[in-house]
């Protein structure tokens, strides 16, 4: 019965009519979301530890290996550790005569690099230490899943699934009109056009966040 009913809208009454359908789902979908998200979330951890800059680093770039070293570097020079010097009118940094004994061992290893002068870009060209700052960013990343700062794999199954229901609703209208429309030889380019353009609409309103 539905089938019929659906079969015997008109083509143009019918866009009209998918098209509001496929912009109030939108919608809900967009509001529906982060609302879930947020509930979802609601897991508060008992915990004391504070966000340091890596943190903040981890979150702002989804973990990018060569930030969080830009972002190490910094507090190295900015703690005394680093300084700059030329070598042959190249700008370079070498380590200072500081101890680094209260350093993490990451930033120790990193610190090591600079015993001769050296630029970041080399550092980071290094595979080694690529290697090096990829196990430091899991282990924050780790951390941060734990804080609650990162959703956790489950969480964004979870998430994504809500999202892709939401769609099959939204497209399931237009989707049944268009088999519907091939199997009676009927035009359906305007159609498949518009469940193209909702569709992109659909994804770019309800990107999920990592964090």
């Amino acid at each position: 019965m539905l089938l019929e009913f659906i079969r015997s809208i008109p083509g143009q009454t019918f866009l009209s009519i998918h098209l509001v359908y496929c912009a109030i789902l939108i919608l809900i979908s967009k509001y529906t979301l982060p609302i879930i998200s947020k509930i979802l979330n609601l897991s508060p951890v008992d915990s004391r530890d504070d966000i340091d800059a890596y943190d903040i680093t981890i979150l702002k770039y989804n973990g990018e290996p060569a930030a969080l070293a830009q972002t190490m570097f910094f507090k190295l020079c900015a703690e005394g550790y680093l300084e700059p010097t030329y070598v042959y009118r190249e700008l370079l940094f070498k380590r200072t005569d500081k101890s680094p004994n209260n350093l993490l061992p990451i930033e120790q290893s990193f610190l090591a690099y600079f015993n001769t002068p050296g630029n970041l870009n080399g550092l980071v060209s290094r595979q080694r230490n690529l290697s090096i700052l990829n196990g430091f960013i899991k282990e924050l990343k780790k951390r941060l899943t734990y804080m609650g700062f990162i959703k956790s794999t489950p969480k964004s199954i979870i998430e994504n699934t809500i999202r892709m229901a939401l769609y099959g609703i939204m497209i399931s209208l237009g989707l049944t009109k268009l088999f519907l429309g091939i199997s009676n030889n009927k035009p359906v380019k305007y159609l498949l056009i518009e469940l193209i353009i909702v569709s992109v609409i659909f994804f770019y309103v309800t990107i999920l966040s990592k964090t």
